[in-house]
């Protein structure tokens, strides 16, 4: 292995150290805190868990359906993100996917099974949450900032659909 290719994967592992030692940080290797998954472009709008077949994005509210907790799955990097009022997890709906031109499945809120892979997330640096299944981000459907418009996943484009900001909560 070359030098460069030494630094470079050194380089990556130092850009996450900030995210272990927020997630990892403590004993239990949980994180206590709760957050609000806001849109970056639009931080008025939340990821809303009020409706567990299909999550939303909604005006954003001090509203403990809106609160979500990121606990580390298993594996360093992969966190099941619980909904505070509900105490489900957020999910890949692999049973709701259009698969046409555009492919993308519908996000929704399950019960916690600790070995399904659709419920488990990475948070990335860019602002964007990938599913550790299908390697698809979160995105707020066809770019729509209305409240009600649901929260899919979809293939990576890194647009400002995909970029969401974590804002702690009280």
């Amino acid at each position: 292995m070359t030098p460069y290719k030494k630094i470079w994967y050194f380089s990556r592992w130092l850009l996450l150290l900030p995210i272990f030692y927020t997630f990892f940080g403590t004993a239990s290797g949980n994180c206590d805190q709760l957050y609000f998954m806001k849109s970056s472009t639009h931080p008025n709008f939340a990821v809303d868990g009020s409706d567990p077949m299909v999550v939303k994005i909604q005006t954003a509210k001090d509203d403990s359906i809106q609160k979500w907790q990121f606990v580390g799955a298993n594996h360093v990097g992969l966190f099941h993100i619980f909904n505070n009022d509900t105490g489900t997890v957020l999910e890949e709906d692999l049973n709701n996917c259009v698969l046409e031109l555009y492919p993308y499945c519908r996000v929704r809120l399950s019960p916690l099974e600790s070995n399904k892979h659709v419920q488990k997330w990475f948070l990335n640096s860019n602002g964007t949450i990938t599913n550790a299944y299908s390697l698809q981000n979160l995105d707020i459907y066809g770019r729509d900032y209305e409240p009600g418009t649901e929260v899919i996943t979809y293939r990576e484009n890194l647009g400002a659909n995909q970029l969401f900001k974590l804002e702690e909560t009280s």
